[in-house]
């Protein structure tokens, strides 16, 4: 894996998340990220995780998501809940506000997603080999994120 594949695959990610900001509502572009969105994404239809398992799930650190809770937080959109038996571990979940701004999303999302189909179509057979080479690729980089915390401790 070199340096260009890395650079294309952020670059793909960067133009994807404009292009998602732009299809939000005026009133909420520009103030979730991906990270918030994949919070909320994890809380719905009632489901609620401590604070651990949200962080191994959307594959954050556990400081970084105390940031992005807090603000969901306080915006409305998640709340915390401590454990009855372990006063150390809260459980978050989702708000009716929190789920109304994800579906807000998954419409936005959808929209771009069917705009996206709309131009001409990659083939399925390389499709289906674009997606198998980057399911390869994330294995390869959480690897090396794996040899890097091992590192560090």
């Amino acid at each position: 894996m070199n340096v260009d594949t890395i650079r294309l695959m952020t670059g793909i990610s960067t133009i994807w998340d404009q292009l998602l900001q732009a299809s939000l509502p005026a009133e909420l572009r520009h103030q979730w990220s991906g990270s918030h969105l994949a919070i909320l994404a994890a809380l719905q239809n009632g489901r609620t995780l401590t604070m651990q398992n949200l962080a191994r799930l959307i594959q954050k650190d556990k400081s970084t998501l105390s940031v992005l809770i807090r603000k969901l937080e306080t915006h409305g959109f998640v709340q915390r809940s401590p454990d009855e038996l372990d006063r150390r571990k809260c459980w978050i979940l989702s708000t009716p506000k929190g789920n109304r701004l994800y579906r807000q999303y998954q419409k936005a999302e959808q929209r771009l997603t069917a705009l996206c189909d709309s131009m001409q179509p990659i083939p399925k057979d390389q499709e289906a080999k674009l997606q198998s080479d980057l399911h390869l690729l994330e294995q390869r980089l959480l690897q090396v994120r794996s040899q890097l915390a091992a590192i560090k401790d």
